[in-house]
């Protein structure tokens, strides 16, 4: 009689009559000196693969690795099929009659956490967050971290709970709750930090000298630098689906796909464009992604300008020396202003990302550019002299972040990488919440 590994089914041959694994191969009880090359872990994929198959509504067991299965609404609780760990499951545990649908009082309603454009519009909500000298991150639990620099109180964020969204810039951190109010801490000389009485925000983005929020209704608010009437050019805005910002600069995209900016420099015009997804913005330039993959450009950074011939991109990232585009093939194209030529293959000492593929997202900052894969690996190249290249090693990585001489990875299971000068700093962060309110206009 023998024990499948697989299944734990007894069986008189050496062939498994329930999930068909032919047990003389179990290298587990019959090792020798020849054992093959991963022939335990091929065991353990094996018997993933068929207890995800026979119990498809399933989920990994936290103490032995195996597969737990719902065995019910009504008792809302899971079992490991081979430990016997149960789990409680979120679920309700009694029916609801129509009768008590009827009488129960009715649920507050949260704020839509983005817009519903008639285009599908990038919105991401940030809950990694890098200013000048500090990092902030936003927990699963809606509670702020932060670290580095807190000379003006910009790290000051741990009485803030109830967050969905944070940005950090210069040396302010700004927070959104969930009801739609939002918090700032830090540098205020220009009152970019005057948000007490803000509400009904979805959305939020800052730069050294500004705090801007986006309101479900469409309109926009802003704080800060209002020297050339920056801060008042947006009160006007209407039917707003995103927002970014740049040093003084705030752009606005539209519902309708067209996008306004508080910028009347013609050489920043943004007036013509349409059909426009996603924005990204530098100093000096602004990128904005069209719905059939190409990329419209405005600004004084005229080398960027190479970016009109972009086609089939799907996704965007600027900094003040480099633009990068993400191909419909998982490919990356790239400009650079610090040259003032496009970049090549031969530009050994920085990029090598014209061969990268199977990449899924990008992020780029004035030093260095990183990739996340399809496989949840990341890449990264350019300047790597304090090690912010240095990711190889990452897995299950599921967003990607940057700042000069910086790389961050956020972790399936909220567990945040750090690559470069500021990583000794970090310890260990876990249970970090994955972004929210992220669409793509365009399929991979």
């Amino acid at each position: 009689m023998y024990i499948c590994p697989v299944c734990n089914k007894e069986n008189k041959t050496v062939i498994c009559g329930e999930c068909g694994f032919d047990i003389s191969r179990n290298y587990e009880c019959f090792s020798t000196i020849s054992l093959p090359v991963g022939a335990i872990s091929a065991i353990q994929a094996q018997r993933t693969t068929w207890e995800k198959k026979k119990y498809p509504d399933c989920r990994i067991c936290s103490a032995c690795g195996g597969i737990s299965f719902r065995i019910g609404k009504e008792d809302a609780r899971a079992v490991c099929v081979r430990c016997g760990k149960e789990y409680p499951l979120k679920l309700k545990a009694a029916k609801e009659t129509k009768e008590i649908k009827e009488k129960a009082p009715e649920s507050p309603k949260l704020l839509q956490l983005e817009p519903s454009p008639a285009l599908h519009v990038f919105q991401k909500l940030p809950v990694i967050a890098i200013g000048e000298g500090h990092m902030v991150v936003l927990r699963r639990d809606g509670t702020v971290d932060a670290f580095g620099d807190n000379k003006f109180g910009q790290c000051s964020v741990r009485n803030w709970n109830n967050m969905v969204a944070i940005a950090a810039s210069g040396f302010h951190t700004v927070g959104l709750r969930w009801n739609g109010q939002v918090s700032a801490t830090g540098w205020n000389e220009f009152g970019q930090c005057n948000v007490s009485d803000w509400t009904s925000l979805i959305a939020i983005d800052s730069s050294p000298f500004l705090t801007v929020g986006l309101r479900a209704d469409g309109t926009v608010l802003a704080t800060g630098w209002d020297r050339a009437g920056e801060c008042r050019a947006v009160s006007g805005w209407k039917n707003i689906a995103a927002i970014t910002v740049s040093d003084k600069k705030v752009y606005g995209l539209k519902k309708d796909g067209t996008v306004v900016s508080n910028e009347s420099d013609g050489d920043s015009a943004v007036s013509y464009w349409h059909d426009i997804v996603a924005l990204a913005a530098a100093p000096e330039y602004v990128l904005g992604l069209k719905s059939d993959g190409s990329v419209f450009v405005s600004g004084k950074c005229h080398q960027i300008y190479k970016a009109f011939d972009w086609r089939n991109i799907v996704n965007i990232s600027a900094s003040s020396t480099l633009a990068a585009g993400l191909t419909r093939d998982g490919s990356v194209m790239l400009l650079t202003n610090q040259t003032n030529r496009e970049i090549k293959k031969t530009d050994t000492r920085l990029f090598t990302a014209y061969d990268w593929r199977m990449i899924t997202d990008i992020a780029c900052s004035n030093t260095h550019i990183a990739g996340l894969r399809a496989d949840g690996t990341v890449i990264a190249s350019g300047d790597n002299s304090m090690e912010a290249c240095n990711v190889f090693s990452w897995r299950d990585v599921a967003a990607i972040y940057t700042a000069d001489h910086i790389t961050i990875g956020l972790r399936t299971d909220g567990f945040v990488y750090m690559a470069g000068y500021r990583n000794s700093e970090n310890g260990s962060w876990t249970d970090i919440r994955l972004p929210q309110g992220r669409r793509s206009p365009i399929q991979m």
